[in-house]
């Protein structure tokens, strides 16, 4: 797998996915297959694409050791059910940090209408996260501004109409990239 897909990956997961407790086995949740499957085809990843009836979302179940160990060992995304728990990765080159960015974005962010303008909003549980994501959002030239909420989502937001632009020029995202 490309270093950039690792990175991509990690973020998605980051997001919307988990790894197991019991076996080396990572999973994404989503309520769109087709995201799950532009997922599988970018970064090329062998795993099952099923629709949990339980959850009502689709679910990717990636059954390989050495990424599951990555994710714990380089992204720092902790075993189990993670939401508020995760922190920034521990290890991570500054090239492929916008590939972490896209995940995140593709999982928990969207570009809204801002009465005829485009704003960015990524909402995220961690405020460890937020603030890493807007750091590095930061040091790219892309001025954000992060919120803390009262229902425990942090917020980084992009409002500047050349801000904007640069986001969806420079991260990678099903959006913009």
């Amino acid at each position: 797998m490309r270093e950039a897909d690792l990175y991509y990956l990690a973020g998605v997961i980051a997001g919307d996915g988990h790894l197991e407790k019991n076996k080396p086995r990572i999973v994404i949740g989503c309520k769109k297959k087709q995201f799950l499957l532009s997922i599988k085809r970018r970064t090329k990843i062998k795993g099952s694409i099923f629709l949990d009836k339980s959850a009502g979302v689709w679910k990717f179940a990636i059954n390989s050791k050495d990424l599951y160990n990555q994710m714990q060992e380089k992204f720092n995304i902790p075993v189990g059910k993670k939401s508020a728990r995760i922190k920034p990765p521990k290890k991570y080159n500054i090239d492929y940090i916008r590939y972490y960015i896209a995940g995140w974005f593709d999982t928990d962010g969207n570009v809204e209408d801002n009465n005829g303008s485009l704003r960015i909003r990524l909402r995220i549980k961690s405020r460890a996260i937020r603030d890493f994501v807007s750091k590095q959002l930061n040091n790219i030239g892309i001025e954000t501004r992060i919120h803390d909420r009262s229902d425990l989502r942090y917020t980084v937001e992009i409002n500047k109409k050349s801000d904007v632009n640069k986001f969806l020029r420079l991260i990678p995202t099903t959006v913009g990239g």
